[in-house]
């Protein structure tokens, strides 16, 4: 899905903290059951986080899920769905209601062999901190369509895996329809590993980009294929670091002869620090180049940086702490701006009952960007209560 943080990613009153998540399985047959419902109050001081215009307002809200699982000694099925609803006490035109559905399976067709589906829908809104928000486009509704398939095969040392996608992008409103697309893929990857510690892989993909109307500035269509290739390792430099590499290259053919092919070098380079006692470093650096989703008819190239720290700290055996700072710089070739952005997290976690814990949560985000139309700070409060059975 590639419309950023969503509202059910931070409404709800945050998210339980994982040393107080509860154990509530029911088994029903060969699957095993769980649920849970979040309710919560949240105050956003910059509802649409836009700085020229801030608008603060009450959110309440509703979050349920579901997820069944198999148990089967062999294979897999698994189906999931949720929702969240959003009410507004001070304009109601904020009101949301988001939900999801989905469907995943694994068949061992072998000790080493394996046949793996996924198929999903979600129904979420325009998140007005990404980068291609429209900034008249208000609490956009979007609906995404996901499906993959694959077939990979692990030997002692050698696997390989070959696999296939499809997604549609449809987002409401005749405002919006340049944007509607849909979307085929393929990729191969073979793996080598080296040592217990490194870890060699590598593969092409492909993929096919058709968007429902030509949107270019001049007309012309961003249909386009990209075809990729990438070589990466995983390194486990100690018991607490880990690190990753890939690099490659990316050709990006448009369907309009009038227009040039873009090329550009891709990779990506990561580090982990996990010392223990709850604390995570992550240190990533990535260069992709991929279709514009702007109103023209550049490609995108796209590089950034970011690190994020993370603590989990447990008060005892009912009350937990979690908090997280990440900075990140990244500049975006067809809008010719560079951004850099903060957000910090704090969240704490109290346990009332065996499956009832309430949450309170703090969250700030900032965007400092070339294009000054984009800059915004926000501050998020809220408080909640999540039942899981």
């Amino acid at each position: 899905m590639e419309t950023g943080l969503s509202q059910s990613g931070y409404f709800g009153g945050g998210s339980v903290p994982p040393s107080l998540q509860p154990d509530s399985r029911l088994r029903i047959g060969d699957f095993a059951l769980s649920a849970q419902t979040a309710f919560g109050m949240l105050y956003d001081d910059n509802v649409d986080a836009d700085d020229d215009e801030r608008d603060e307002d009450v959110f309440l809200t509703l979050s349920p899920s579901v997820r069944a699982q198999s148990i089967y000694a062999r294979h897999s099925l698994g189906f999931g769905a949720g929702a969240t609803a959003g009410t507004a006490l001070k304009d109601t035109g904020d009101d949301f209601f988001d939900w999801r559905i989905g469907a995943d399976g694994r068949i061992d067709l072998s000790r080493k062999s394996k046949l793996s589906a996924a198929v999903g829908y979600t129904r979420d809104v325009e998140d007005d901190e990404d980068i291609d928000a429209e900034d008249a486009s208000g609490d956009t509704p979007i609906h995404n369509i996901d499906a993959s398939l694959g077939y990979d095969v692990s030997g002692e040392r050698v696997g390989f895996g070959v696999g296939g996608s499809v997604s549609r992008r449809d987002v409401e409103g005749d405002d919006f329809a340049d944007r509607d697309r849909t979307a085929y893929g393929l990729n191969a990857s073979v793996r080598y590993k080296w040592s217990e510690d490194l870890s060699i892989s590598g593969g092409p993909a492909y993929r096919y980009s058709t968007f429902d109307e030509d949107v270019a500035d001049d007309g012309d269509s961003r249909d386009a294929e990209e075809y990729s290739f990438q070589i990466g390792a995983g390194y486990r430099a100690s018991r607490t670091i880990s690190t990753r590499a890939a690099i490659g290259y990316s050709i990006l053919t448009f369907e309009d002869p009038d227009r040039d092919n873009d090329d550009s070098a891709t990779g990506s380079a990561g580090l982990t620090w996990a010392p223990g006692n709850g604390t995570t470093l992550d240190l990533e650096a990535s260069r992709s180049l991929g279709i514009s989703i702007a109103d023209n008819e550049d490609a995108r190239t796209t590089t950034s940086g970011s690190a994020t720290l993370a603590h989990s700290l447990s008060l005892g055996s009912r009350s937990a702490i979690t908090s997280s700072l990440g900075v990140s710089v990244t500049h975006v070739s067809d809008l010719d701006r560079t951004d850099k952005g903060l957000v910090a997290g704090l969240t704490y976690g109290y346990r009332l009952a065996e499956h009832a814990v309430f949450t309170a949560s703090y969250r700030f985000s900032q965007r400092d960007s070339e294009d000054e139309e984009a800059d915004y700070y926000r501050n998020l409060l809220s408080v909640g209560v999540t039942v899981s059975y």
